[in-house]
């Protein structure tokens, strides 16, 4: 007995040396069963059904009505075309509602400036002025009087300040703006540079200038002009449907970009009348047969047994707290509830305000139901209305893909605690040439000590200075006790501080609470789009986004610098 506890022991601590001195090995894990036979682990027997039964009936389980499945789905609905919008959100003074011309996008007209001379710079005017040229060398006909008539006249402080292949352009091609200008006070004549031309050129000259308005220099009235400067936000209401039944949808604050059905409440009560009686009908219903397809999402729980799932998707490693009622209940559909919804695809009219008037879909057993609205069912994409949500889909005539530019201007307004002050830093302006200019580079002499030979050895300092590009905005309360931001200047020379074209206007006014603590960007990008028959789109647009923080301007009142006679 001795030798043989003697020799087990020496095998064991053979074993176990070669385990932690060899190089680690993987093996393949094999189910073992006493039997040999694998299948009774795999089929998983329930010892007690009874049991399981009774529970079932104890929970309500088996108070169902049937056990059909959903194959086929039938869904009614009335699509309302959107026909027209109106400036504002109705609360102010009310523009005219204008017709939205079919095929086109809206973006171009919510988000189109209103006419600004500086906002054309040289280099868009030469470059229609070639154009321009072109129209003519393409029809036979010599330039000369053209380019003669339409010269720029700004000066020869503009053309110093052009780059030099922009100065050659300046000096050999027509202003594209005096040639349109000439144009449109000679209708409905022709202005002399056009006279006993062909026609066919003439009606290349009408396109050419229709064009120009359209994408270089458009003319939007003030009282179309959707920015909201105090706000600084889109304002804007589209109307869609037939007249006698048609709806208004606001959008009371649009930041730009993306013009989606979020941005829009329903407002079923009131009417723009930008679709006259007896036009088209702009109402139609529509009817929908689909298959039910169950609802699919990644890391989404098998529904079969043995089955493996998803290791990308770990719901187990979801951090709620008891409070965070919207992520549990999240998890809880993910891993509960999500096999027992299903997804009906409907394809809707495009341009549209959808309402679903019917919903049914017939089981596996032939049996068919109605589907009805429940008060507790998710209302992502319902339309906010006075009277509650309205469950109707909105697809806007929005633009698909705009190809956006380097940013022509930038404004960023940021909070100094120190100064309780809001500054806006022009970091950007449209130069003359039309290009994009940084402002954060231009020289400016600060406070310094006097120069030598000063009699005093302390000099007194009213107010220290600040780069000339940081614009302040001080707060103003108004007759209601709130406050509200004022363009201010610095110096009482300066008339307009501002050079760029985002904050020029005198007086500007801004919320108070339209600037956060992390300050917003404010931009001027240009914009290009397709409409639907493949015509080209060219607007300037506006973007707000969030800053990032606060900022010290370095401001200081009433202070005390030495000379350098102190300092010898």
């Amino acid at each position: 007995m001795s030798n043989g506890k003697l020799v087990t022991k020496a095998r064991t601590d053979s074993v176990l040396s070669s385990v932690f001195q060899e190089d680690i090995a993987w093996t393949r894990l094999e189910p073992q069963s006493i039997s040999g036979d694998p299948s009774p682990g795999l089929e998983a027997r329930v010892f007690d059904p009874l049991w399981l039964l009774a529970m079932q009936w104890r929970l309500g389980e088996f108070e169902g009505e049937d056990a059909g499945s959903p194959l086929t789905v039938r869904v009614k609905g009335t699509a309302h075309t959107v026909v027209g919008w109106q400036p504002g959100d109705g609360t102010g003074p009310v523009a005219a509602a204008l017709p939205l011309p079919p095929g086109q996008p809206l973006d171009p007209h919510i988000e189109r400036e209103t006419y600004d001379a500086r906002a054309l710079g040289v280099r868009q005017r030469a470059e229609a002025g070639a154009d321009l040229v072109e129209q003519f060398r393409f029809a036979g006909v010599d330039p000369a009087g053209l380019v003669a008539a339409c010269r720029f006249t700004d000066g020869g402080s503009v053309r110093s300040s052009l780059p030099p292949a922009l100065r050659l352009a300046y000096d050999m091609m027509p202003d594209g703006l005096r040639a349109a200008e000439a144009l449109e006070a000679a209708m409905p004549g022709r202005p002399d540079w056009l006279a006993g031309t062909p026609q066919d050129l003439q009606d290349a000259v009408a396109g050419w200038l229709q064009w120009f308005r359209n994408n270089i220099a458009p003319k939007v009235e003030p009282a179309n002009d959707c920015w909201t400067p105090d706000r600084l936000e889109y304002r804007f209401s589209l109307e869609a449907g037939a007249p006698g039944q048609s709806s208004v949808l606001r959008a009371p604050l649009h930041a730009g970009g993306e013009i989606d059905w979020y941005s829009f409440d329903l407002d079923e009560a009131a009417t723009l009348g930008s679709n006259p009686v007896g036009a088209q009908s702009d109402s139609s219903t529509f009817e929908r047969k689909v298959f039910a397809t169950s609802l699919r999402y990644a890391g989404m729980p098998s529904n079969r047994y043995w089955q493996c799932e998803d290791g990308g998707v770990n719901f187990g490693l979801v951090d709620a707290q008891t409070h965070d009622l919207a992520r549990l209940c999240l998890t809880e559909f993910a891993l509960v509830y999500g096999n027992d919804w299903l997804v009906v695809p409907v394809d809707t009219v495009p341009a549209s305000l959808c309402k679903i008037d019917d919903v049914r879909f017939d089981d596996s057993f032939g049996v068919e139901h109605e589907v009805r609205p429940t008060d507790d069912a998710f209302r992502l994409f319902h339309l906010a209305s006075p009277s509650g949500p309205v469950p109707a889909l909105l697809t806007p005539p929005s633009a698909l893909d705009i190809l956006e530019g380097v940013a022509l201007e930038e404004v960023r307004f940021v909070r100094d605690e120190v100064a309780n002050l809001v500054w806006a830093i022009e970091a950007a302006v449209q130069a003359v040439s039309g290009d994009r200019q940084l402002r954060g580079s231009e020289p400016w002499t600060p406070v310094a000590p006097r120069p030598e030979g000063a009699a005093a050895e302390l000099e007194y300092v009213f107010m220290s200075e600040v780069p000339p590009n940081w614009i302040p905005f001080v707060p103003v309360q108004d007759q209601k006790g709130a406050f509200y931001l004022r363009k201010g200047r610095l110096t009482e020379d300066e008339v307009n501080p501002a050079k760029g074209i985002l904050i020029s206007r005198t007086p500007y006014d801004i919320m108070d609470e339209e600037v956060p603590r992390e300050g917003i960007r404010v931009v001027r990008v240009p914009s290009l789009a397709r409409a639907a028959d493949g015509s080209y789109l060219r607007w300037i647009s506006r973007r707000v986004e969030s800053g990032r923080g606060e900022a010290f301007s370095g401001l200081a009142n009433d202070f005390v610098l030495k000379t350098k006679k102190a300092a010898e």
